[in-house]
């Protein structure tokens, strides 16, 4: 596992899936750096929670936060706290319990994510009319809602640690079968690309 390491083209090693495989191993990880192992582990199930996308219990995470924080500084009273840490332990509660939706859904992972999708349709034409054209195919595609259900189902929340879960509000079980549209309903939708592509900078 490659840290803070330079990558022709694509800044640093320091990305998202060296963060997760980082908290993910927090034995390994406490042994090597000599960190508390129960600190390091009590962050990894923090930020698990916060990007699971579902419902959290704003009262449970609270608490589990604040004991976090205090293990921290009994730990470690003669270093003071990151600001980022500062920020997960304390203020992320604050932030979740105002907004009308779980924390995890407001993240940039879906953004991020589509970036493969514009460069690689940036690859293949040099024209800005069919890279534009092209780009809102895929995209329409991508967007679509019958298209959406043939797709691989997301990754349920009993892969979740047990710590995690006890952080969330218990889920009830749905029927995807029910939230299927009725086969008689058409959901292919018509779109002139041609012109939205002419009018585009209108």
């Amino acid at each position: 596992m490659l840290i803070d390491r330079v990558v022709l083209g694509k800044g640093t090693s320091n990305t998202g899936n060296g963060a997760r495989k980082f908290f993910r191993h927090h034995e390994t990880v406490s042994r090597i750096t000599e960190v508390d192992h129960e600190c390091i582990k009590r962050l990894y199930f923090v930020m698990v929670a916060l990007t699971c996308g579902k419902q959290l219990n704003i009262a449970t995470l609270q608490k589990f936060c604040q004991e976090t924080a205090e293990l921290f500084v009994q730990r470690y009273p003669w270093y003071r706290m990151p600001v980022k840490v500062h920020k997960l332990l304390v203020h992320s509660v604050q932030v979740t319990e105002y907004l009308p939706v779980p924390i995890g859904i407001m993240s940039e992972e879906a953004l991020e994510a589509a970036n493969k999708i514009y460069r690689r349709v940036r690859e293949r034409h040099t024209t800005e009319k069919k890279t534009i054209q092209d780009l809102l195919c895929y995209m329409l595609a991508f967007s679509d809602p019958k298209l959406s259900t043939l797709k691989r189902p997301a990754k349920d929340s009993l892969d979740l640690p047990q710590e995690v879960l006890s952080l969330l509000v218990p889920q009830i079980p749905v029927d995807t079968e029910q939230m299927l549209p009725p086969n008689d309903v058409d959901l292919n939708i018509e779109v002139d690309v041609a012109y939205a592509v002419e009018n585009f900078h209108d």
